[in-house]
């Protein structure tokens, strides 16, 4: 082998004979980018001791490395410099002060991540896509969560969350079996948009007070949800909070709330009473649309309009009481729902087919 270094930056390196494992030179302290891009004929990398960065993309495609092991020191991991390769173990130093998207994207061996509090973002899909790790500890000092960092790990069934974290992007934990139970910080005052959207293991959700509002998508189709619990504190859902999480049974809403939004409890199959709270005003679009368990509803006097197929689907639905106050009843509202026709208050605007 050889290697071309200047100013302890290991610059190229030229294999001989298919070597499969090679030891990088003491000097070395940054390897550049690229440099190990797609060797194939490699299976074990000893890192020195002095190594403190690791450039852009510089083992990813080493399809058939299976042991690098990151020397305590090492500061900095560059963008999807570990990408696909294959090792068996993964351990992050306490050193390590920076990690850019994509480190360890597509590796398929590691069975255990501990991530340590000095790294403050986890990048995004920074560990997505391995078929074969178990069990994730993010330590606290860990902030965020970037886009998909841990999507496509569909082993994935055993996560500590840290009551550091302040955001969550998009699909963090999409297409994981993790993580079964959440709670989450006071300090959160908005739950980010899509957050665990997909997340199938999640069973249970623990809001604490301080918590204002619950973001786009935020749990929607986590299919395995099961109990939710508010703070006093929280006062806005959105479009689609809690859409398809088909085995929430049972659901006390919060009493700030002024609107179910749009399409918030969307096809939520298990939902079998729901007491709208005093002060909503609105009841969205498709907001309980599909919820074919459903069979008992209160909607409170303050309501004024409940919108297009609100109710639309809940075959279980067999009878409704609306407020006199009530002023306007969306087309398709109550359609196909089997429920006695109910009495609509003097005034009320009722859209076409509304009790169809």
């Amino acid at each position: 082998m050889s290697f071309k270094i200047e100013n302890g930056i290991l610059k190229e390196y030229v294999p001989e004979n298919h070597e499969s494992y090679i030891e990088i030179p003491s000097e070395v302290t940054e390897i550049a980018d690229y440099v190990f891009m797609n060797q194939m004929d490699l299976v074990e990398v000893k890192l020195n001791d002095g190594l403190k960065k690791i450039g852009r993309q510089a083992f990813e495609g080493c399809r058939n490395l299976l042991k690098c092991d990151l020397p305590e020191g090492i500061e900095e991991l560059g963008f999807r410099c570990l990408a696909t390769v294959r090792v068996t173990s993964v351990h992050l130093p306490s050193s390590l002060k920076k990690a850019e998207d994509g480190i360890y994207d597509g590796c398929m061996n590691y069975t255990e991540l501990v991530v340590p509090g000095n790294i403050k973002s986890i990048g995004e899909v920074a560990f997505s896509a391995n078929r074969s790790v178990r069990k994730v500890r993010i330590e606290e000092g860990v902030e965020k969560l970037c886009r998909r960092a841990f999507n496509g790990n569909p082993e994935l069934e055993d996560i500590t969350l840290p009551s550091t974290i302040r955001e969550m992007e998009a699909y963090a934990f999409d297409g994981t079996m993790a993580p079964r139970f959440v709670e989450l910080s006071g300090e959160v005052k908005r739950v980010w948009d899509d957050s665990f959207c997909g997340c199938q293991g999640l069973e249970q959700l623990t809001l604490n007070e301080g918590t204002e509002e619950i973001g786009v998508r935020s749990f929607a189709y986590c299919g395995n949800l099961q109990q939710v619990s508010f703070p006093k504190s929280m006062k806005k859902f959105n479009y689609r909070s809690f859409a398809s999480c088909r085995k929430l049974k049972c659901i006390t809403l919060p009493e700030q709330l002024k609107e179910i939004p749009d399409y918030c409890f969307y096809a939520c199959w298990g939902l079998v009473e729901i007491v709208i709270p005093e002060g909503v005003t609105r009841i969205g679009d498709s907001a309980f649309a599909g919820c074919e368990g459903l069979k008992r509803v209160i909607i409170p006097s303050t309501v004024k309009e409940i919108g297009p197929r609100a109710f639309e689907k809940c075959k279980a639905l067999e009878e409704i009481i609306l407020p006199d106050g009530i002023e306007k009843i969306g087309y398709l509202a109550f359609a196909d729902c089997h429920l006695a026709k109910p009495v609509i208050p003097e005034g009320a605007e009722v859209g076409e087919m509304a009790l169809l």
